[in-house]
């Protein structure tokens, strides 16, 4: 009897443990995933993720585009990226900390933000006023971009390889970025006349010329949509924009489509005009090799002349020349 009595509290403990079981089991099966429709609430998969809106910094008077690098997806992958609608103004050319807010609506019909911090530096190019008066050749043209103030908006390197008229340097911006903007400072506001681009292999494929009195308000000379160059020299590319005709202080390249898998490379940026604001070694080059011993400035003693040119009809109060010790004239004439 009490072994009787034990195998039924046996079998009954067997069919205890099978009833847990079967009711564990059918519970995970019915159970609603935690990121999925609810009866109570929204698909959490819908909801959207925003990424590249990280806090930013862009350097005074280049150009910032609130939508470069900026993509959203949701948690089944479904690209909501031309979607996203940004607000807010970031006015690059004055100093300060600028909110754009970026907002989509997801699946689910709800609508996501999220806030992105946009800090403009200051750019110390931007308002450097370079010695005057300004100097001038009495015929033709020079490179007046030679020597001049420049800034590349992506790059690690040193940007007045662009504009020292040097055919053996160059600059280059940061690799696989579309968005670069590269800017000269003339120093005043100056006749252009022409501009050259001496690319290397990796040239801009679409990009623009721009110019502004004053680093603020920007106008557009021309543009290039998908060019393909052909080689000007050995690894050197060439735009040309001849009877450029218009007057500013600063011209700016928008550079917005690659034709490497790199950044931007320039060789020279050259801006051509009667009148600059740096003196040309190759139209004054009396004015810099008379310390060599075999300079023919120590043998000529016609008459030299150095223009200068004001712009205008202006009251000239006072006029000062300072002369190194082996430039110092014996007798000159001051005329105006």
């Amino acid at each position: 009897m009490k072994k009787s009595i034990k195998i039924l509290i046996a079998i009954l403990i067997c069919l205890l443990i099978v009833a847990v079981a079967v009711t564990v089991v059918c519970l995970t099966v019915l159970k609603k995933p935690d990121d999925g429709p609810t009866d109570d609430g929204p698909d959490k998969k819908k909801i959207v993720v925003f990424h590249g809106t990280a806090n930013t910094s862009v350097m005074q008077g280049t150009f910032f585009d609130c939508f470069n690098g900026v993509t959203a997806f949701d948690g089944y992958g479904t690209d909501f990226t031309s979607e996203v609608k940004a607000s807010g103004d970031v006015n690059t050319s004055v100093v300060g900390e600028y909110t754009v807010t970026y907002s989509v609506e997801n699946g689910n019909g709800e609508l996501q933000k999220t806030d992105r911090v946009v800090s403009v530096t200051e750019n110390p190019a931007i308002g450097y006023v370079k010695p005057t008066p300004l100097y001038s050749v009495s015929e033709g043209t020079y490179n007046i971009a030679k020597g001049c103030a420049a800034m590349l908006s992506h790059t690690s390197g040193d940007v007045k390889y662009a504009v020292d008229g040097d055919m053996s340097t160059r600059i280059e911006s940061t690799h696989g970025v579309d968005s670069v903007q590269f800017t000269v400072d003339l120093g005043a506001v100056l006749s252009v006349e022409q501009i050259k681009i001496f690319w290397e292999a990796a040239y801009a494929e679409s990009f623009s010329v721009r110019y502004s009195d004053d680093g603020a308000e920007w106008k557009e000379y021309d543009s290039i949509s998908d060019q393909n160059l052909e080689a000007y020299s050995p690894n050197v590319f060439l735009n040309e924009f001849d009877n450029v005709g218009f007057k500013a202080r600063y011209v700016r390249l928008d550079m917005s489509k690659r034709h490497t898998a790199y950044g931007y490379s320039i060789w020279e940026f050259q801006i051509f005009g009667k009148v600059g604001t740096v003196i040309p070694k190759e139209e004054y080059p009396d004015l810099f090799d008379a310390e060599k011993e075999d300079s023919p400035d120590w043998a000529v003693e016609d008459l030299q002349v150095l223009n200068v040119a004001l712009g205008s009809v202006k009251k000239v109060d006072s006029v000062r020349i300072a002369f190194d010790d082996y430039l110092t004239p014996k007798s000159y004439r001051l005329l105006y």
